[in-house]
């Protein structure tokens, strides 16, 4: 990074879990607006670095000004990246397409020791902190809310609701239609009432 007007350079780095040895930055784009410092990685990744202040609001120098986030991956190299329109949008330039990624608040969810962290529009993480399992589970749906209980997570889009088991060897569909599922409807009735508790 280089600073011109305080006369002043430093370098921010791939410094997380999620990138691979070797994984570099092949192109950067700047919003203002948002204050988000994109850059694209010749491994198909685009790093975010968020502008971040002290507690007073005052603006912190360096290297210390900005956090690394999870990276939104598209899996093949980056090209170019621009940031467009006043709704967050960025594009990446693949070569072969352009990907426009869109901000999206992501959902999380923690109870008994199991959490549903939300990595991807359709994508959750499922970590249970008890047993020390992981599992990446992929939907079919934009997912808008996610509630877990200790050996289900359920997942919603706005019109459909998803019932899934968790157990330590898999994730599988239990659940997908509250009108015709007698069990949905009871996972439903569960959640509501677990979600009162609150």
């Amino acid at each position: 990074m280089l600073d011109i007007g305080r006369n002043e350079n430093y370098v921010l780095g791939l410094e997380s879990a999620a990138y691979e040895q070797g994984e570099c930055i092949t192109c950067i784009a700047y919003s203002s607006m948002k204050g988000i410092l994109a850059g694209g990685t010749n491994l198909g990744k685009i790093a975010m670095w968020h502008a971040v202040k002290n507690k007073t609001g005052a603006e912190i120098d360096g290297e210390k000004k900005w956090e690394l986030s999870s990276p939104s991956v598209i899996q093949e190299p980056v090209l170019q990246l621009q940031w467009g329109g006043g709704k967050g949008l960025l594009g990446a330039n693949v070569g072969s397409s352009v990907v426009i990624l869109k901000e999206q608040i992501m959902n999380i969810h923690f109870n008994d020791m199991v959490a549903a962290i939300q990595i991807s529009p359709s994508q959750l993480t499922i970590e249970n902190f008890a047993t020390d399992y992981c599992h990446d589970l992929k939907t079919d749906i934009h997912i808008k809310g996610v509630y877990m209980l200790k050996d289900h997570v359920i997942v919603w889009d706005g019109k459909r609701v998803v019932v899934y088991e968790v157990s330590s060897d898999m994730v599988m569909v239990r659940a997908a239609d509250p009108s015709s599922n007698t069990q949905l409807q009871f996972y439903i009735t569960l959640y509501q009432n677990t979600w009162k508790k609150i």
